[in-house]
């Protein structure tokens, strides 16, 4: 049996690109890539991601923050970027400008105060818990509005109206009078006159 080959991947140095010529699909993956292994790194596991969801789901997990993000706004995925903002966050990564870190407690309780304040003024809304939302317990459709969810046209039977009883009195009879003119029970001595 012939010796199994180490990957090349580790043995091989990876070509780094400028990032003026890289296209945006690279950009994105160098981007969510260079992230998700910072992110593990730091939490020394490797069955994690980033939580795009950011920050508060995982500042509270696991007194992760990201610091020096250099685009306005929460994070978010890299594969939803456009090539600017793709091409301003690569750079930043390159140049080590941007970066997870772990926070003390201390840090942490002064980061809920400051949005617990936030949250108060009304500067960020947060997202209800599913106990608290139209669709708790439910599993099917969960990435639908639930507002509008089962206002939604199902498949089934046609349901057909009753039928409509009309009076008498609103039929007109147009064989009494003008306008109309009987055909014999011959229609050659018709066309005949």
């Amino acid at each position: 049996m012939p010796p199994i080959r180490k990957s090349l991947k580790s043995t091989v140095p990876q070509k780094e690109f400028s990032v003026s010529s890289m296209t945006v699909p690279l950009l994105r993956a160098e981007a969510r890539n260079t992230l998700n292994a910072q992110y593990r790194k730091i939490l020394g596991r490797e069955d994690v991601s980033v939580p795009w969801t950011w920050p508060w789901e995982g500042v509270w997990t696991h007194r992760v923050i990201l610091i020096g993000y250099p685009l306005e706004g929460k994070l978010t995925d890299p594969c939803m970027m456009n090539k600017e903002h793709a091409t301003v966050l690569v750079e930043a990564l390159r140049r080590g400008t941007c970066f997870f870190a772990k926070i003390g407690k201390e840090e942490l309780q002064e980061l809920a105060e400051g949005y617990a304040e936030a949250v108060k003024s009304g500067d960020i809304v947060p997202k209800p818990l599913r106990e608290d939302r139209a669709d708790k317990g439910s599993t099917h459709g969960r990435h639908k509005n639930p507002a509008t969810r089962t206002k939604k046209r199902r498949r089934g039977k046609i349901i057909n109206s009753p039928a409509v009883v009309r009076d008498d009195t609103d039929i007109e009879d147009f064989t009494e009078e003008e306008g109309t003119t009987e055909l014999s029970s011959d229609p050659i001595s018709d066309w005949s006159d």
